[in-house]
């Protein structure tokens, strides 16, 4: 009876280690995945990082052209508003220039 227990005692006790080892197995498998995990992890953050850096550096290249934009549109309304003035008086001057060439120029040779 002894021997018997004494047997059985020992076949659970190797039934456990059997049971720890292999929990063990399936620990480790565990934690490599979560490695595995955590570095794709840290790789998607890097790129991401990567991502926003480049998309903030277009942000500001936007906002310098919008800026540029601005002010060549209001260069071209000054100009616009200038040769709205000056364009008149051009015209003005042009048309006294003719008569006085017209004027002064005889027609057929007479005087």
């Amino acid at each position: 009876n002894s021997l018997r227990f004494k047997m059985e005692v020992d076949q659970y006790k190797d039934e456990q280690q059997a049971l720890l080892e292999e929990q063990d197995r399936g620990l480790e498998a565990i934690s490599e995945a979560l490695r595995r995990q955590r570095e794709m992890g840290l790789a998607m953050t890097r790129e991401v990082e990567g991502h926003i850096d480049i998309i903030e550096g277009i942000s500001k290249d936007t906002d310098n052209v919008n800026t540029n934009i601005e002010r060549t549109t209001e260069r071209v309304k000054n100009m616009r508003t200038k040769a709205g003035v000056c364009i008149p008086w051009c015209v003005a001057v042009l048309i006294f220039i003719i008569i006085v060439v017209l004027i002064a120029v005889p027609i057929n040779g007479k005087p």
